[in-house]
């Protein structure tokens, strides 16, 4: 039993003032864990310890009686750290375990915030898309429009030649009404003025 009574809990308690009075807090001494864990034999402490093997050394020796409760008496001491070191610090797991449900329920509002956004990336390249399209046609009907006003500003001056080349005549304006007729001749030869039906007559 001489493990039992060298066992001394490594905790101790200091009064503190707060807000609210006086309170204790846990403190603990590592140097009496030390002490408690370099009594404990190496063999335990080794990471290749084979269990089984120890058990039955002990269950084979003459005084297994004795080895089994200083077994005891060690687990005993292990267990008694350990419940001093979580008495000490059991605030520190608490606010751990609070911290890490935080950074869960934090990940968790991030991804959803992330999957909003991925939504509206979508809708607007959508909508992006639609407008690209809109603007595709605007700018066809533009070019439709130019390529209509600038053939009625043609058909406009080809109509005017006749009465021109007339009043050209009259004035015995030959030169002048035989250049006026050829740039008529030009214009009326344009592809884009075959299907102008108006035309025909001239």
């Amino acid at each position: 039993m001489a493990a039992a009574s060298r066992r001394v809990s490594a905790l101790s308690y200091v009064e503190s003032d707060g807000e609210e009075g006086a309170e204790q807090k846990v403190k603990l001494d590592w140097d009496v864990i030390d002490d408690e864990l370099y009594h404990i034999p190496a063999v335990y402490k080794d990471p290749k310890f084979e269990s089984l093997k120890h058990v039955l050394t002990i269950l084979g020796s003459a005084d297994s009686d004795i080895a089994i409760e200083e077994l005891r008496e060690q687990h005993a001491t292990v267990e008694g750290l350990v419940d001093d070191v979580v008495a000490a610090y059991h605030n520190g797991f608490n606010k751990a375990i609070q911290n890490y449900s935080s950074i869960l329920r934090l990940f968790g509002e991030a991804k959803t915030q992330v999957d909003v956004i991925k939504s509206g990336i979508e809708d607007a390249k959508k909508k992006l898309s639609t407008t690209s399209r809109n603007l595709q046609i605007e700018h066809q009907k533009y070019i439709i429009q130019k390529d209509i006003c600038l053939l009625l500003a043609d058909v406009k001056k080809i109509v005017a030649i006749p009465p021109r080349i007339a009043e050209l005549e009259a004035e015995e304006d030959w030169p002048g009404a035989t250049t006026l007729l050829l740039e008529g001749c030009e214009r009326l030869s344009r592809k884009e003025m075959s299907g102008v039906g108006a035309l025909r007559d001239l």
